[in-house]
């Protein structure tokens, strides 16, 4: 797959595992640049494209250090509870939620986005259409709007993007790196004839 060629850190391995159960639609970048994808994407992703859509996503996580970023901040968050404690403020469940809540999560969410504008910008580089990440998060939205009858987790309360805000931002990035797939398939073209 020639979207690993276009990135600056050493080669990810990329391997099928299956979960649990073949519900999980979900992909994942480890630390060390191993990326994980759950057979019950299988779903959603239904061609090469939108394959590269999902590794180029999990790969922009490591390129962007996602991983060593939640520990530092995680780091960060123990040493002001620390502190807490220290002046003799409670330090207990609620805090640490609030922490979640307010720290964790919305940094989660960030990377989140980070990595949807940098996965689709791969993929244009790597002469895979941008747009297929797109179809891709349209299906999840539609498998999960599915398996949860409708019922949806507050904003605050998900590490991740709500699905419109998701492809809204993936629409608007697949449009900005939209010259740079078509200049990929013709250097492409050219390199052949």
């Amino acid at each position: 797959m020639a979207l690993c060629s276009v990135c600056m850190a050493r080669p990810h391995r990329v391997r099928h595992a299956p979960p649990p159960t073949e519900d999980v639609m979900n992909a994942a970048a480890m630390p060390g640049g191993k990326v994980v994808i759950f057979t019950g994407l299988k779903k959603c992703v239904h061609t090469e494209e939108e394959l590269a859509a999902v590794i180029g996503h999990e790969i922009s996580h490591v390129l962007l250090r996602h991983s060593a970023e939640q520990m530092g901040s995680t780091a960060l968050m123990n040493y002001f509870f620390f502190l807490l404690a220290l002046l003799g403020l409670p330090v207990n469940e609620l805090t640490l939620l609030l922490g979640d809540l307010t720290w964790q999560r919305p940094n989660s969410r960030l990377h989140e986005k980070e990595a949807d504008a940098v996965g689709v910008l791969l993929c244009a580089k790597a002469g895979y259409n941008p747009a297929a990440a797109v179809r891709v998060f349209e299906r999840m939205a539609g498998e999960e709007l599915k398996r949860s009858k409708g019922v949806t987790v507050p904003g605050f309360l998900s590490t991740h993007p709500a699905f419109p805000e998701r492809i809204a931002l993936l629409k608007r990035e697949v449009e900005k790196v939209r010259p740079l797939y078509e200049a990929s398939k013709e250097a492409a073209f050219f390199s052949f004839t």
